[in-house]
């Protein structure tokens, strides 16, 4: 299992953790998922944030898979951000 939480100004918040299970072998991939977490928090001026993520048994990994021409995709990045001002 993989956790991934939100701090804020060095804190946990609370509600914020979200849970993945990835299986350790599906057919001849060596256990692979995609993790979404969507969070919504409202800042004010000053503060901080740090994004979390926690395997039960230390076994998760954050990857980045390269180019390949043959068949052709683009690379493929280990983290996506996104951030958006509400006003």
């Amino acid at each position: 299992r993989f956790t991934a939480w939100l701090r804020v100004n060095g804190a946990d918040v609370a509600d914020s953790a979200s849970y993945v299970s990835v299986l350790k072998k599906h057919g001849s991939d060596n256990g692979s998922a995609l993790v979404t977490v969507n969070l919504f928090y409202q800042f004010t001026a000053g503060q901080y944030f740090e994004l979390y993520g926690l395997s039960k048994l230390g076994y998760a990994q954050v990857n980045t898979y390269a180019a390949s021409s043959s068949p052709a995709y683009p690379r493929s990045p280990s983290v996506i951000l996104t951030v958006a001002q509400v006003v």
